[in-house]
């Protein structure tokens, strides 16, 4: 009894549903980065020190009642907590995007309203070492980046560095942010080059490891090289101290090859004939 085929469903090209599209996206964005591990290392890293900045900078602009920096922080804390979900989910391009904007809609935001001498400029250097260091830019765009990041620096120094600025705030005040600032910018340049270091030094330990292997496999291969002096007659082979051997012994001696014995159809027929008519 033949077995019935549903052919109406089985004629039906099969359609990816939305929890299979997902996994497709997933699937390609973790193709993209996933050899980019040290990255992605120092993503996660700079994403939580943007959620803790931003959570005191939330205290801060509310000490100084500064509300709309205040609301901005609020909508950074939910972008960053946000961000540390898309990481989870492999969203690396998205994270990136939105991270980027914020640093840079944060520094202009803060300028116009605190002055060029507040310091919060500064972070737009911190996204100079994470945008030459990723190995899924080309190095194109890496140096359009840079200076599209140059251009926007400039552009508050010229624009906005003598702009309006909120009054009401001590000078001593000005000063602690815009030093805070400059000790918060260096501890994550510090932080990021001690990050890719550490990758660096663990990537070299690795390659080292490796190359110890290979030269040790290399060393346990054995090859055979040149001309051997085979038997026209008996089809032996002669070995460097002048004695013949059979091909299987000179194999096993002189390789890694192990011969397994067998008869071939043209040898069966020869020395088994009354086998092979018995079996046709």
């Amino acid at each position: 009894m033949q077995p019935t085929v549903d052919t109406e469903q089985n004629s039906r090209p099969s359609q990816p549903g939305p929890d299979r599209a997902r996994d497709f996206a997933l699937a390609e964005n973790r193709i993209e980065f996933g050899n980019n591990y040290n990255f992605i290392r120092v993503l996660h890293h700079g994403i939580r020190a943007a959620l803790i900045f931003h959570a005191i900078f939330l205290f801060l602009f509310l000490w100084l009642r500064i509300m709309p920096l205040f609301l901005f922080n609020i909508g950074s804390v939910v972008l960053y907590s946000g961000c540390i979900y898309l990481l989870k989910r492999e969203r690396y391009g998205l994270t990136i995007l939105l991270s980027w904007l914020e640093i840079v809609g944060h520094a202009v935001l803060a300028s116009a309203l605190l002055g060029f001498e507040s310091g919060f400029q500064y972070y737009l250097i911190v996204l100079v070492p994470h945008t030459l260091v990723n190995a899924n830019r080309t190095n194109v765009q890496k140096i359009i980046l840079t200076i599209l990041l140059c251009l926007v620096y400039l552009a508050l120094d010229t624009r906005l560095g003598g702009a309006y600025r909120i009054g009401g705030i001590h000078s001593t005040t000005m000063a602690v942010i815009r030093y805070g600032n400059i000790i918060a910018l260096f501890g994550l340049l510090g932080h990021q080059a001690y990050l890719y270091a550490e990758t660096v030094t663990l990537g070299e330990a690795r390659l080292t490891q490796i190359n110890a292997n290979l030269r040790q496999a290399l060393s346990e291969v054995r090859t055979l090289r040149g001309i051997l002096p085979l038997c026209s007659f008996c089809k032996k082979i002669r070995d460097d101290q002048g004695y013949w051997n059979q091909v299987d012994v000179y194999l096993k001696q002189h390789s890694e090859a192990d011969v397994s014995h067998s008869v071939c159809p043209e040898c069966a027929a020869k020395h088994y004939p009354k086998f092979i008519k018995s079996n046709k």
